[in-house]
């Protein structure tokens, strides 16, 4: 079985080695912490091993790249960064109930909401969409292993869309599908993430 979960030592590694950030130091990784865009690692005792051991998601380490790339080049400040994680770790259910009942559950007309007399509104639930939307598509590209000036070979020219779906459950998914470059859909939900083959 694939594994989902890295240490601490492992994360400073990849991220130090794989991807050639030889600065990036624990307190960095406290910091993000902090500002709420990194989830705190789980915190385990391991038979054998002196104190307690941190195991973060394996896709941290292209979670904190997305991260410095978006503030680096000044996309997203940290704030947009960690409203819109925050939105797709399941933490504002209420803003992400808001998306769906005005945009994706048929209660409304969607084109209304965004767009008057053929161009687009810059209504606040306009720009927390598209705001959404940049930094969503980016969180599941890293989820895929893409980040930096690669993911915009997928985001843009309408290569990416968004939707929100609600089974009858009440359980909500946010899916992020890229149709023509990858052929593939990340699957953000409550517990976990999916990522499928688009056929």
């Amino acid at each position: 079985m694939e594994k989902q979960y890295i240490t601490k030592q492992e994360l400073l590694k990849i991220i130090k080695d794989k991807y050639k950030v030889k600065d990036f130091e624990d307190r960095t990784l406290q910091y993000y912490i902090q500002r709420g865009v990194i989830e705190p690692g789980k915190i385990k005792r391991e038979p054998g091993v002196s104190g307690s051991v941190s195991y973060y998601p394996k896709s941290t380490p292209e979670i904190i790249m997305m991260i410095r790339y978006l503030t680096s080049e000044k996309l997203n400040t940290l704030q947009e960064i960690q409203k819109n994680l925050d939105i797709l770790n399941f933490k504002n259910i209420k803003k992400l109930n808001e998306f769906y009942d005005e945009m994706y559950s048929g209660k409304t007309d969607r084109h209304k909401i965004l767009f008057e007399d053929g161009i687009i509104k810059i209504t606040p639930l306009a720009w927390e969409f598209m705001s959404l939307h940049s930094v969503g598509c980016q969180r599941a590209l890293a989820e895929l292993g893409i980040f930096g000036e690669a993911s915009f070979d997928h985001i843009q020219d309408g290569n990416a869309r968004i939707t929100i779906d609600k089974n009858i459950d009440g359980e909500i998914s946010i899916i992020f599908e890229f149709i023509k470059t990858l052929g593939k859909r990340v699957i953000f939900k409550k517990d976990k993430t999916i990522i499928e083959e688009i056929k």
